[in-house]
């Protein structure tokens, strides 16, 4: 009895300190959002420009941290012909669509609305499973489903079927990034385990934004620029992409996979309370129960993990 009072003790402040760590990640991740929205319709500073300084400081300064603590898994990924191949993969169809889709999706519509879509790619990944392992769905997964789908009718036409309550365009690239995290999340799992997540997160981004350069000609700098710009862009990358990573990855490695997707639903609520807030963007009833539908549905997947 004494002994299981003794591990209790001794693990609760490092689940108290992966709570807050994880905690901070999703925030961080929930006001770049805001940020890169503040961006486009104060500054004029395109989507895609921004998606490129992004993948491109943020890849770089994860790479060098992952340099100064650990050599091996900074040059491991480039040891093999095979690593450099999934690498490639997964920078280009997981890591560079699933940043540009989403942004993408904020200039189309807003922070709150682009990240709820872009979290369901847990249930995205739920379907590939079900064809992967070639069953159907269980009672409480279909309710999962319909749940999901469901938030998403109501966030996209309010229950009307005659109309759409958000623009075609930012349901397209919701649902892309929605499809592009899915891939990001499971194509470099045989990497992320050898090497770990933070270089090749930081590789994948770096490659990303090396190979968008020559279309969105980063040298040719767009936009109103004054000091508000540079805090906005600064904070993108620090904030939203090193600060966010960093503090969620330690979340999730002293909390555990399961709690710290758990915790990962904090992101679009941050991002809602954000964007009305500093946005001043006014969502319905049936914005709000679309959302928490959503969010309810996918933290379920998380949950039945277990």
């Amino acid at each position: 009895m004494s002994s299981n009072n003794n591990q209790r003790n001794h693990s609760s402040p490092a689940s108290l300190t992966g709570l807050l760590f994880a905690v901070a990640g999703c925030s961080c991740w929930g006001c770049s959002g805001v940020f890169a929205k503040l961006l486009f319709e104060n500054k004029a500073i395109p989507a895609m420009w921004l998606v490129t300084v992004r993948l491109l400081a943020g890849g770089l300064i994860l790479v060098l941290l992952t340099f100064l603590r650990n050599r091996s898994d900074f040059f491991g990924p480039w040891s093999q012909t095979k690593n450099i191949k999934e690498l490639f993969i997964f920078a280009l169809f997981g890591m560079m669509p699933s940043q540009t889709c989403y942004f993408l999706a904020i200039q189309y519509s807003n922070p709150a609305a682009a990240t709820v879509l872009q979290y369901m790619s847990p249930v995205l990944i739920m379907i590939f499973f079900f064809g992967r392992e070639k069953r159907l769905p269980s009672v409480h997964e279909v309710i999962i489903l319909v749940t999901v789908m469901t938030g998403v009718f109501l966030m996209a036409t309010h229950g009307r079927l005659s109309s759409l309550a958000i623009s075609p365009a930012a349901l397209f690239w919701g649902f892309a990034a929605a499809c592009a995290v899915a891939v990001y999340t499971l194509q470099p799992a045989r990497l992320i385990a050898q090497y770990g997540t933070l270089s090749i997160v930081g590789w994948g981004m770096l490659l990303g934004g090396l190979v968008q350069v020559p279309f969105t000609k980063i040298w040719r700098v767009p936009g109103i620029w004054d000091y508000e710009t540079v805090l906005l862009t600064v904070l993108v990358v620090i904030v939203g992409t090193v600060l966010a990573f960093t503090c969620y990855l330690q979340g999730v490695k002293l909390l555990g996979p399961v709690e710290g997707s758990m915790v990962a639903g904090l992101e679009p609520v941050v991002s809602m309370i954000l964007t009305v807030v500093f946005l001043h963007v006014d969502f319905t009833v049936m914005d709000l129960l679309g959302m928490v539908l959503v969010i309810g549905g996918v933290t379920a997947v998380a949950w039945f993990k277990k």
